[in-house]
């Protein structure tokens, strides 16, 4: 998935034929499709999902979804164009914990560990 997820980046960003913006909004797609918003919202909000109503709980989920989504930084797509190699797996409950390694255009590279999940139903049946 991590791998996959990479290239299809890579490929959407690093398309000059489609115009900027809707390189974006398909980079956004590839991470609304990874990215399981709803447990990673409710461990933001901590105890406060108890006692938080249907509203409240659905207003905080859309406004951390678009701002984990706005997060990054799009001024220029070569920033999402390069390479990355899977340092590690290692098992962490349920999940898996990978490690992997972003190598960019001329700057240092960069770790990253995700937290993987086994979703069936997701479009990689992980998030």
């Amino acid at each position: 998935m991590i791998e996959e997820l990479a290239e299809s980046a890579n490929l959407v960003m690093d398309n000059d034929n489609v115009p900027f913006g809707r390189r974006i909004k398909k980079f956004r797609g590839l991470l609304g499709e990874v990215v399981d918003f709803k447990p990673m919202a409710r461990f933001v909000l901590e105890d406060h999902y108890e006692r938080a109503s249907p509203s409240e709980w659905e207003d905080f989920y859309a406004t951390y979804k678009e701002l984990f989504l706005s997060g990054y930084d799009f001024t220029s797509g070569d920033r999402w164009s390069g390479a990355s190699e899977i340092k590690k797996n290692r098992a962490y409950g349920k999940d898996t914990l990978v490690t992997v390694r972003l190598t960019q255009n001329n700057k240092e590279p960069l770790q990253v560990a995700f937290r993987v999940r086994i979703r069936p139903n997701s479009f990689f049946g992980y998030k």
